[in-house]
């Protein structure tokens, strides 16, 4: 593949894959902050930060939203549940 999260050409590879033109509608889902929401982040994605442990984040990646539970996720996906401030 020749490259790897959260460097932006893998999110651009996955993303030509999968058919994804507009990446306004996709959302980036991942439980490790350096990689894959600092991947989509870069990538221009929507980010859900999977942090069951409830660890606090490092202050310098953002996710668009924060879960600890699985069933949140649904809500943000099918529900268009808004942004988190």
């Amino acid at each position: 593949m020749g490259c790897q999260k959260p460097q932006r050409e893998y999110f651009d590879l996955v993303c030509r894959t999968l058919g994804i033109e507009n990446r306004s509608r996709a959302v980036m889902v991942g439980d490790n902050l350096g990689t894959d929401i600092l991947g989509g982040n870069l990538a221009g994605m929507d980010t859900i930060w999977y942090n069951p442990g409830r660890l606090s984040g490092n202050g310098r990646v953002q996710p668009t939203w924060t879960v600890d539970r699985l069933e949140e996720i649904r809500a943000i996906i099918l529900d268009g549940e808004h942004r988190q401030e």
